[in-house]
């Protein structure tokens, strides 16, 4: 499947040329911006598919420096490209520290040569956004099914499970019937399809709540 393209440009001839020049080369579902109002939640309601973001650095209102940090935070993992010509090295470096880029391209050559080095790199980069989008998808599954266990000792208990840890293990934490409970409803989750990721975005899930919150899992 080719990924939907979020092109975000605020020369409207240079916009119009490169979402002309992608569909021609197959990506056909482009979503194209020529601000960044509302952007977030623009892009978030249209994480349906797998996704590409293609970005100016400096659009109005808001920088590619400042929504896509938004954007991360929110979990939206998808490869995001920097299309731009006034980009400082130390901008460019901290934003790929702290977001993860999958690339960067100069606006100032020719545009029919940008053009063919930007969709020969978006066809390279259609395999990770699909894998992004399912990682995405399966974090908002697991949210969900974790919603059931809001306890720190639920969840503790799920973190030692997945390590193999038996139930005998920890009984001095949990009844017992309580965590052979947890034990059926995390067979029940890991048991559907996509098992890797599945338990691998599981894990995540709770790693991450147990260092937000390391005082609930204080022994």
């Amino acid at each position: 499947m080719f990924a939907r393209i979020f092109l975000v440009e605020d020369e409207e001839e240079l916009l119009a040329y490169c979402a002309e020049r992608l569909r021609e080369t197959g990506f056909s579902d482009i979503v194209a911006f020529r601000n960044t109002v509302n952007i977030v939640q623009e892009i978030e309601a249209r994480l349906d598919r797998p996704a590409i973001l293609v970005s100016d650095f400096f659009v109005s209102p808001s920088p590619l420096s400042r929504y896509l940090p938004e954007l991360r935070a929110k979990g939206v993992n998808l490869p995001v490209v920097i299309l731009s010509g006034k980009c400082r090295p130390e901008q460019l470096n901290d934003l790929a520290l702290h977001c993860q880029l999958s690339g960067m391209f100069v606006k100032g050559i020719e545009p029919a040569l940008l053009m063919s080095q930007l969709a020969k790199h978006l066809a390279e980069l259609n395999e990770y956004a699909n894998d992004a989008f399912h990682t995405y998808q399966m974090r908002k599954e697991v949210a969900l099914f974790l919603r059931d266990y809001p306890q720190a000792q639920d969840r503790s208990a799920m973190l030692a499970l997945l390590a193999f840890k038996s139930v005998k293990e920890l009984e001095d934490d949990l009844p017992k019937n309580r965590l052979y409970g947890l034990q059926k409803a995390l067979t029940a989750f890991l048991g559907r399809e996509d098992v890797a990721r599945r338990y691998a975005v599981l894990n995540e899930s709770l790693l991450k709540y147990q260092r937000s919150n390391p005082e609930l899992f204080m022994p």
